[in-house]
């Protein structure tokens, strides 16, 4: 009887053991927990769901087309075959007002209106939304995560 309750006591011992570290080596992904919205910008790759400014919708001429932030302050928006490089960064404001400021040395009139300073409106776990006043009118620009 000794021996079974002795080998019954080290079967415990032994599955409980298996259990610890078959359970140590899980964990609770936390990444999206608390994330700035920096840190989402950088980890995924977005496109432009509206871009309009004083009335005109613009968000046709960036069709397919996707911005990538780099942690470095690079930025480039990828347009077919075509890449635009560019910088951009970030500006707490007073509070939690947040400004991201792009810039894309570009010709192009719409690329070129992407360079500006943008205030963050609106985010959650897919989008995010800005806006900047312009004169004679307002400018949004609306990014979904791809």
């Amino acid at each position: 009887m000794k021996n079974s309750s002795k080998a019954g006591a080290a079967s415990c011992l032994f599955i409980a053991v298996i259990l610890c570290i078959s359970f140590s080596s899980c964990y609770r992904d936390n990444s999206a927990l608390g994330s700035s919205t920096q840190d989402k910008l950088v980890r995924n790759p977005w496109s432009i769901s509206l871009f309009s400014g004083n009335g005109v919708n613009f968000t046709s001429q960036f069709s397919g087309d996707v911005l990538l932030f780099s942690e470095t302050g690079a930025v480039a928006l990828k347009q077919s075959a075509t890449v635009t490089p560019g910088s951009w960064n970030r500006q707490v404001l007073t509070g939690e007002r947040q400004t991201y400021t792009l810039h894309f040395e570009s010709a192009d009139p719409a690329i070129h209106m992407l360079s500006s300073a943008w205030e963050l409106v609106h985010e959650d776990g897919n989008s995010m939304e800005f806006s900047q006043q312009q004169a004679g009118g307002s400018a949004s620009l609306v990014i979904t995560r791809q």
